[in-house]
């Protein structure tokens, strides 16, 4: 059993996806090489990594070749199978544990924190993106989430440390700033025809507001 540790009434809240060998021996979250490494990507951004509550979405061993799968980045738990005992366990024990904080920003890295907190895929097409979570704080407002790669990947290749530590500094940034999943000027234009699609982007050309388009 993996347990998180950090402030108890923090800003930021930061969730791994599955716990390094030296956070298995301790049966704690963010121990290590991975504690280095945040603190060190924390730091450089001037804020203490002792300010914010960190922990891991596998609380428990994953059963056979399931670790190998989550760690490969190739996980689909929108279809867990056979492995669906095992990750509902797990967003209980996350559930509970997440019920006692508020925080204002949450920092995923990995998959499963994504899709549990976020409902999407693939941390590495996020990687720098913030999304809404699923989490509200005390006035009922959506908590936003950013999304970065795992501390493994991170370690693989020495670029995602300059890169991850810009990430850090825009999670930090949304403590002091207002945030909205559709801020004000934004509009959606959802095409369902190729016509449609074609119309879109010339309004989109001539409009003075952002404009996303999405072809379905």
């Amino acid at each position: 059993m993996i347990y998180g540790q950090g402030s108890e009434n923090p800003d930021i809240i930061i969730i791994t996806d599955y716990p390094s060998e030296e956070e298995k021996s301790n049966s704690k979250a963010f121990v290590g090489s991975t504690e280095s490494l945040f603190r060190q990507l924390f730091a450089a951004n001037n804020y203490s990594l002792n300010r914010t509550y960190r922990t891991t979405f596998c609380k428990e061993p994953a059963p056979g070749i399931l670790q190998q799968i989550i760690r490969k980045g190739k996980i689909a738990p929108n279809k867990p199978g056979e492995y669906k005992g095992y990750f509902d366990a797990q967003c209980a024990m996350l559930e509970k544990e997440l019920e006692h904080f508020s925080p204002k920003v949450i920092i995923c890295t990995g998959d499963l924190p994504l899709w549990y907190l976020g409902h999407e895929l693939k941390c590495r097409k996020f990687r720098g993106s913030v999304i809404p979570s699923t989490l509200r704080d005390k006035d009922n407002k959506v908590i936003p989430m950013l999304a970065m790669l795992p501390p493994r990947w991170i370690f693989a290749d020495i670029k995602w440390k300059i890169i991850s530590q810009l990430d850090i500094s825009k999670a930090i940034s949304l403590l002091s700033r207002s945030w909205s999943p559709f801020p004000e000027g934004y509009h959606l234009w959802t095409a369902f025809t190729d016509n449609a699609l074609r119309e879109g982007l010339k309004r989109a050309y001539a409009a003075p507001l952002n404009v996303t388009i999405w072809r379905l």
